[in-house]
């Protein structure tokens, strides 16, 4: 495990991290969501990376414009143009978890969801295309403030989960 408060450095990624960041997810299946979503292909709209040492070893893909209220219960009446944000990847390289960085790329992201006034942070935590048991992100996210969200069942697809907390809310 590597030192990581003092050496990891977030930021916005950048054309030029997609090889950095392709070597990163090499291990999750090729042609998977987090492979297109890690590369900048569909519509995703944020991508933070962590670097330590000139290596890409933390990875957060999401996007800032969440309307997805109907899928939850509890708020399905907040208006359209109510917005939320959405973390659909987050992964830290095997031998540098546990150290802060997965921590330190959520907050980052809160901290700018905060900034731009959104109502909430929706993690999606799918049963699929994760080499981390489902159980450890379950216990990370909580870790770091979230809570589980009740689905509506019409609209939340088979096998999707999400968890969410208010940005505005202690880390």
């Amino acid at each position: 495990m590597l030192p990581i408060q003092d050496s990891v450095h977030i930021r916005d990624a950048t054309l030029s991290d997609n090889v950095g960041i392709c070597r990163l997810m090499a291990e999750w299946p090729q042609g998977s969501a987090a492979t297109a979503a890690a590369t900048g292909a569909g519509t995703v709209k944020v991508r933070r990376v962590a670097e330590c040492n000139g290596e890409i070893v933390g990875l957060l893909v999401g996007h800032h414009h969440f309307n997805g209220w109907r899928m939850l219960a509890g708020y399905a009446d907040t208006p359209p143009h109510v917005t939320g944000s959405l973390i659909t990847e987050l992964y830290v390289r095997p031998d540098c978890r546990r150290a802060g960085i997965g921590r330190a790329l959520i907050a980052s992201f809160i901290e700018e969801s905060a900034a731009l006034g959104r109502k909430m942070v929706v993690a999606q935590l799918d049963e699929s295309e994760s080499h981390l048991p489902h159980q450890a992100r379950v216990d990370f996210f909580r870790a770091v403030g979230f809570a589980w969200l009740t689905p509506t069942s019409a609209f939340l697809p088979a096998g999707r989960q999400l968890m969410g907390r208010e940005p505005s809310a202690a880390l």
